[in-house]
């Protein structure tokens, strides 16, 4: 729901990461339980989203969801006639929504006109609504269709600023084909690219230690030739 995400937004850009817990090796976790591990990834994956840009503006745009609703002509009396009002008390990030079930109940029942009007934005207020300007916050991080021609052959849609950053299991086209993806491919050609560099440094260095050690091993052999000579 809106507080579980406005909770969470806040919370994937405040929380800093642990440097404690780095990557497992294949030898620690052969030392340690399932459970263990599954704590130590967890815990080794808080932060990631420390004060990233795409979080940070989602953030600021939670924040100034209720900027856009009064804008839209709906007053903040009209929220709270309906059981609708701002949790003054939330202390990070965009404030969370307090829900009065039985005031929305008796509101429905005596003004469900001025109720849809809030949700919808199709009334008096002549505003984009409740949902609607939830969904105009949202839709720019989240998977959308790019034209306006909905379903035509040629909308091939596009990717919203959280996917195309992460990718997503519900858009498959997306899961190698996102900004992160592109990053750790290219960490991973690097890294094929410094281990092929070590693996010849290493070949030409044991070529040379060996062919050293061959002249090292005539010079004794010979020394010791000479030595005998002499003695």
């Amino acid at each position: 729901d809106y507080n579980k995400l406005v909770s969470e937004v806040y919370s994937q850009l405040t929380t800093r990461s642990d440097s404690s817990y780095g990557p497992l090796t294949d030898e620690q976790k052969a030392e340690m339980s399932e459970t263990s591990i599954e704590n130590w990834e967890t815990k080794a994956k808080q932060g990631i989203l420390y004060n990233d840009s795409v979080i940070r503006d989602l953030n600021s745009a939670l924040e100034g969801f209720l900027t856009q609703l009064m804008g839209s002509g709906i007053k903040y009396q009209d929220l709270e006639e309906i059981g609708i009002t701002y949790d003054e008390s939330w202390g990070g990030g965009a404030s969370t929504i307090v829900f009065n079930k039985s005031k929305f109940r008796s509101a429905m029942e005596t003004q469900p006109e001025k109720v849809s009007d809030i949700f919808t934005g199709t009334g008096k207020s002549g505003g984009v609504g409740l949902a609607k300007s939830v969904e105009n916050i949202l839709t720019p991080y989240a998977t959308r269709v790019a034209s306006k021609n909905r379903g035509s052959s040629s909308d091939k849609g596009s990717y919203g600023r959280l996917i195309e950053e992460a990718g997503s299991e519900k858009v498959p086209t997306s899961v190698m084909n996102n900004f992160i993806y592109d990053q750790i491919k290219e960490m991973n050609e690097k890294i094929e690219t410094l281990q092929a560099q070590l693996k010849t440094k290493q070949e030409r260095y044991i070529k040379q230690f060996t062919s050293m050690e061959t002249l090292i091993n005539q010079y004794n052999s010979q020394s010791s030739y000479l030595s005998n000579i002499s003695g």
